[in-house]
């Protein structure tokens, strides 16, 4: 029995034979392929589920999700552009297919501040970023102790000039303990981090 549907991947679709023909249409790409009635139902019920229809190396249609993940370049790859990446940076040993509602769902999650990254088994999870909350702290104190340096710097200019106030005077010794407190202040239970007050 002649089979009724036939598939072209170089035009990624389907043709169908009418019943009283016996030849395949000379208008049809040169490169379509067969397709049994059984493998034809099975596709469009594949595609119901949200997969693709793409062309395998030997060019017969099969089943795809449109997206695959790989964990060693931490990205996404359509698989509609696989023969792109063969024919240039190459496609992802390591891919794996992920379903269209996890992709979405993923992206939605990384909109709302969360991070993809690879399970131990390569597959994409959205993840709490991680803060190294001690790392923040010793950059605050950085930029904290730098504010109190230029302040300190300019009253003891003022104080080398002979030109500075008993107000001053008394700021800049507060400015001094608060900058050693600062320098001192252990960081290491960040983000709990009790920060010395600035003189009033």
């Amino acid at each position: 029995m002649k089979s009724q549907h036939y598939y072209s991947a170089s035009w990624r679709a389907f043709f169908a034979l009418p019943d009283d023909e016996d030849k395949i249409p000379a208008e049809w790409p040169v490169d379509v392929l067969p397709v049994t009635d059984m493998d034809y139902q099975h596709l469009q019920a594949g595609v119901e589920t949200g997969k693709i229809i793409i062309p395998d190396d030997t060019g017969h249609p099969v089943l795809s999700w449109r997206y695959y993940y790989s964990a060693s370049r931490q990205g996404f790859f359509p698989v509609d552009d696989k023969r792109e990446y063969e024919s240039g940076a190459g496609w992802p040993e390591d891919g794996i297919p992920v379903t269209d509602s996890d992709y979405k769902a993923l992206f939605d999650a990384q909109g709302k501040g969360k991070i993809i990254k690879p399970d131990d088994n390569g597959y994409p999870v959205a993840s709490e970023p991680v803060i190294d909350y001690v790392a923040t702290a010793e950059a605050e104190r950085t930029s904290r102790m730098s504010v109190a340096t230029l302040r300190i710097n300019n009253l003891v200019e003022a104080q080398d000039d002979g030109d500075i106030a008993d107000a001053e005077l008394a700021e800049l010794t507060a400015l001094r303990e608060y900058r050693t407190k600062l320098r001192r202040l252990d960081v290491s239970n960040a983000p709990d981090v009790e920060w010395p007050a600035y003189p009033a």
